[in-house]
């Protein structure tokens, strides 16, 4: 499935957020995040879907010099 037909039944997608805290409660968790601006976020969530991306630290390898 992608994103836009997750998006048409009903689930909600936060990207670009760092997540503070997770506390559970009785309809599931509250969710407590900081964005790209720095504004902080709470979010009441049944289910809680956590992806962490990863970005290569290639400075000073001197990549070019050997041809990639």
């Amino acid at each position: 499935m992608n994103m836009k037909i997750l998006q048409k039944q009903g689930i909600k997608f936060n990207m670009q957020n760092k997540v503070e805290t997770i506390k559970n409660n009785k309809s599931g968790a509250i969710v407590s995040t900081v964005d790209k601006d720095g504004n902080k976020n709470n979010f009441d969530c049944d289910v809680v879907l956590i992806s962490v991306g990863r970005k290569a630290n290639t400075n000073g390898l001197n990549l070019e010099a050997a041809g990639i």
